[in-house]
């Protein structure tokens, strides 16, 4: 593939994962780290993976995204906000 070609699709993922977790407070190497596990998700190989080796139905990689995000997210922001009353 063409390294433009390349720059582009990880231009797009970038902006993607930004635009999951773009509001998020978590800012240094906690924003970094959810920003990179955003991306990671958002990626044809990690969905391939989750979904045809590793059998989840696309709700099931969702879900899944979803729940590391969140999980991370909360990790970012301290104990208090993993509290829900």
């Amino acid at each position: 593939m063409p390294p433009a070609a390349q720059q582009a699709i990880r231009d797009q993922i970038r902006r993607i994962a930004e635009a999951l977790v773009g509001s998020h407070p978590g800012t240094g190497a906690g924003g970094g780290r959810l920003r990179a596990l955003a991306g990671h998700l958002v990626t044809f190989w990690t969905w391939r993976s989750l979904s045809r080796d590793h059998g989840l139905d696309d709700t099931e990689v969702i879900d899944l995204a979803v729940r590391l995000v969140t999980c991370e997210a909360r990790t970012i922001a301290g104990p208090s906000s993993s509290r829900r009353q």
